[in-house]
């Protein structure tokens, strides 16, 4: 019995001994690990202001130093007014002019005028940039007659550079960010990188669809023919002189709805006339009688 109390001390220290060891062991684990998640998180935090930063020198103008070997990006357009003489005879020409040019029209409105004698009308017109200067050649032989014509020509080269640029970097910092949201571990990190995600992805497409539009206004010119008609120029001879009897027929109805203030008037001259008539002969009956 005493031997047995004997060894039951030192046992029962040794196991208080393990059980303080483990305690502490698992203590620090935890701060550990603790220290290991804000660390990340701050890694995280530190990482997101940086790209922020980034996407801040992004919306700043960009220098022209790494400038892509771009041809120059110029749009060109072309504005026309003219007199349609003959507007079938017209309108085939620039049905065949498109064909041969490889144009197509977006565009076709027509319209009477304020006065009521002419007929106004816009067509608009899209042709390859390269066939351009051929088409507007071919047009004013077409046209002959025209009382306006302005070509002018943008050159967007320096935006279209800036954007290619800014497009580069802005998918630099999108990727970016993904890598950083497959690391972030609490709901808040997700959320805020998915925030900013959202914002580059906006910023993309926009930048996106203004490359596109400059691609395609350089790629096709516009041309807008604005034609005016007069009336007397697209009818007959013998339209014109069924008109002009027309036009006479309408004043002598005129006339004739007046008939009583002409009778009036005739009746007015015939007696006036005879009474001055009346007044010569008796002025003659008495001279003849003073001279006998």
């Amino acid at each position: 019995m005493c031997s047995v109390k004997r060894y039951w001390v030192p046992v029962a220290c040794l196991f208080l001994l393990c059980l303080t060891i483990a305690c502490s062991k698992r203590v620090s684990s935890d701060r550990f690990y603790v220290a290991e998640e804000n660390a990340v998180a701050t890694d995280l935090v530190s990482k997101v202001r940086e790209l922020k930063g980034m996407e801040v020198a992004t919306n700043e103008t960009v220098e022209h130093a790494d400038m892509l070997p771009y041809s120059r990006m110029l749009i060109k357009n072309a504005h026309i007014r003219f007199e349609l003489t003959n507007p079938i005879e017209t309108n085939e020409r620039i049905q065949q002019l498109l064909e041969q040019f490889e144009g197509y029209i977006t565009e076709e409105n027509e319209h009477e005028g304020a006065n009521g004698k002419t007929l106004n009308g816009t067509i608009v017109i899209k042709v390859p940039s390269h066939n351009f200067d051929a088409f507007i050649e071919e047009l004013l032989i077409v046209v002959k007659k025209f009382s306006s014509k302005n070509i002018y020509t943008e050159d967007v080269t320096a935006e279209f550079i800036d954007n290619e640029a800014r497009l580069r970097v802005q998918r630099n910092v999108e990727a970016r960010y993904l890598q950083i949201l497959e690391k972030a571990q609490t709901v808040s990190e997700i959320l805020e990188v998915e925030n900013e995600l959202q914002n580059i992805r906006s910023s993309i497409e926009t930048l996106e669809a203004r490359q596109n539009y400059f691609k395609n206004q350089v790629a096709f010119s516009t041309i807008s023919l604005v034609y005016f008609v007069n009336a007397h120029s697209t009818v007959s001879i013998f339209s014109r002189i069924l008109d002009a009897f027309m036009e006479g027929g309408e004043i002598l109805l005129g006339i004739i709805s007046l008939w009583p203030l002409i009778i009036i008037i005739v009746v007015l001259v015939f007696i006036v006339r005879k009474i001055l008539k009346k007044r010569k002969l008796s002025k003659q009956g008495i001279v003849e009688k003073e001279t006998t």
